[in-house]
Formats: structure tokens, C-alpha cells, sequence
């Protein structure tokens, strides 16, 4: 039998990839950058993600990359008052069946990697994406950017939000956007000063814009992602941003809002929020498409 080809090496597709070959498929995995590096910044992996890692075999991998919070805290931005706690403790996990864990994404997508590469059904190459593909009766071609043609039992596209496969298949168009732009920022808890980073997941929420931060990779960062109103488009990442906009957004925001606005500075990644549109029509079940959200705050 030819094997399945998963378009892109994304948490997706890796994902993706290390659940057929648990069921006995051989894959191949084709990312199109060079190397998979680390990109993006912090994951909230709720209960529905530890039942999957439980599924790939991994839980124990991503426990320990993963850091535990006391609470989920929403705060006002502008009087820092409580609107509510979640305790994330032991009830939580009984009574949902998995813990609540909070990651960096770079973590995570490598724990996936090293399990995929630890498969003898799984091989993963780098630096030749899937370019196209053609039906076939039994199957598919996929078409590599360096040309190469790969007879496969079925294509996955995992290719992310910008997809290609997905646009081949349904045709819907261009990720819409949401209207608001995310800055994003990791930096060491060493260097925060005070009493900034708790042991919670905080949610400050308030007119125009929400602020969310928490401690990742065993509590050593610190990720802050601060999200406002925008009309402004952007794809993908764009560094070392205007943060006069952010400024402006939180400007009647409360003193430790102010106190964490300054850790943009240190090391900020822009990135506009997008969705791909709801399928209108049903892509063949030769071609399952695995499409990718924006990463999660």
C-alpha cells in the first residue's frame, strides 16, 4: 500500500501523522522550511489535549514541558477586580478526566517530532513542501515544490492556515480576519520583577482588548499575548512592531496592566487574527484536509 502524505510538519500534521502511524499506516511528512524551528509562543492544552496525547502516547512527553497552573483568573483591566476563578486543581482534573496545562508551542511541536521520528512508519523531510496534488482512482499524486510526484494512499493538508491543499479542495478563499491583532511576547520569569508572574493563567479583560499571560516550560517564561481592535492586516508575524497602537488600546488600563505593557518591548512578534471560513461543500473522503487555526492564546 503507498503511504499517506501529510502536507506540513505543524503540530497539525505531526499530530496527524503520529496517529496513522499508530494505526498501522506508513507516512511520509513534507515540510517546506528547512528546519523545523521554534515559532510562535504560549498553548493553553485543556482537558480534550491530554485525552489526545493519552491516544498518541505522549502525555507523559507533554506533562513534562507543560506547567501547571493554580487558576484560571479573569480580572477587569481598568479596576483589576476579580470576575471569576476556575480552581485547576484536583476536582477540575476528576472531573474532567485530564488536567488543564499551559505550554510553549515550540515545546510541544518538538515533543511531537521526536515521537514521530521515533516511528519506523514515519519519515519526515524538510526543505520540499507539497506543491500540488492530482486524484487518482486509488489514491493520489502529490507534487513536491522540487517536482518530485509521490503515489500516496491519501493526502493530508496540514499545511496551515494559509493552505494551499485546502484552497485546491474547497476553494473557499483567503483566511478571514477577526478584526484584532495579537502582540506577542516570551521572556524569562528571571527577569520579571514583583509579584508580575503568578502562578495563574490571567485573563484581563476590558473594552477594546484582553491581555492574557501565564508561565510556560515548567514555570522558567513567562508568555504575554495582549489583543486589540483592528482593522490593520498583516500575515503572518511581523517583528519588532509599532507598539504605540497597543499603548493607546490600554491607556485607562489598570497599574498592573501598565507593568506588564513594558515586556512587549523586550521581545514582540505582531500577528493579525484570522479563521479560515466555515466549509460550505465537503471535500472527497480520498483527501481528509487538516487545517490549522491561528495559534491559541
Amino acid at each position: 500500500m503507498n503511504p499517506i502524505v501529510v502536507a506540513g510538519a505543524g503540530i497539525g500534521g505531526l499530530s496527524a501523522a503520529l496517529a496513522l502511524a499508530k494505526r498501522g499506516f506508513d507516512v511520509q511528512v513534507y515540510e517546506r522550511t528547512p528546519e523545523i524551528r521554534e515559532v510562535g509562543a504560549g498553548l493553553q492544552l485543556g482537558p480534550n489535549a491530554f485525552g489526545a496525547f493519552d491516544e498518541l502516547g505522549i502525555r507523559d512527553r507533554m506533562a513534562g514541558i507543560a506547567f501547571a497552573p493554580d487558576t484560571i483568573r479573569f480580572r477587569d483591566s481598568e479596576t483589576a477586580r476579580d470576575i471569576f476563578r476556575q480552581n485547576l486543581g484536583q476536582s477540575f482534573t476528576q472531573r474532567f478526566g485530564h488536567p488543564y496545562r499551559v505550554a510553549f508551542r515550540a515545546d510541544v511541536q518538538r515533543e511531537l517530532l521526536n515521537a514521530v521520528q521515533a516511528e519506523a512508519r514515519c519519515v519526515v523531510h524538510t526543505g520540499d513542501g507539497i506543491a500540488s496534488f492530482v486524484p487518482e482512482e486509488r489514491g493520489v499524486f502529490a507534487i513536491t515544490d522540487r517536482g518530485r510526484r509521490i503515489a500516496a494512499a491519501a493526502l493530508v493538508g496540514a499545511d496551515g492556515i494559509w493552505s494551499g491543499i485546502r484552497q485546491a479542495i474547497i476553494g473557499d478563499g483567503r483566511p478571514l480576519s477577526q478584526g484584532h491583532i495579537a502582540y506577542r511576547a516570551v521572556v524569562p520569569v528571571a527577569a520579571l520583577r514583583g509579584r508580575l508572574a503568578t502562578d495563574d493563567v490571567q485573563v484581563w479583560v476590558g473594552p477594546g482588548h484582553h491581555l492574557v499571560c501565564y508561565k510556560l516550560r515548567r514555570g522558567e517564561l513567562f508568555n504575554v499575548v495582549a489583543i486589540i481592535e483592528s482593522s490593520a492586516q498583516h500575515e503572518g508575524w511581523e517583528e519588532a512592531p509599532d507598539l504605540k497602537v497597543l499603548h493607546d488600546s490600554f491607556a485607562q488600563a489598570c497599574a498592573p496592566i501598565q507593568a506588564l505593557l513594558p515586556l512587549l518591548k523586550v521581545r514582540c512578534a505582531l500577528q493579525e487574527l484570522r479563521q479560515v471560513p466555515i466549509a460550505k461543500s465537503q471535500a472527497s473522503s480520498m483527501f481528509p484536509e487538516v487545517s490549522q487555526l491561528p495559534p491559541g492564546v
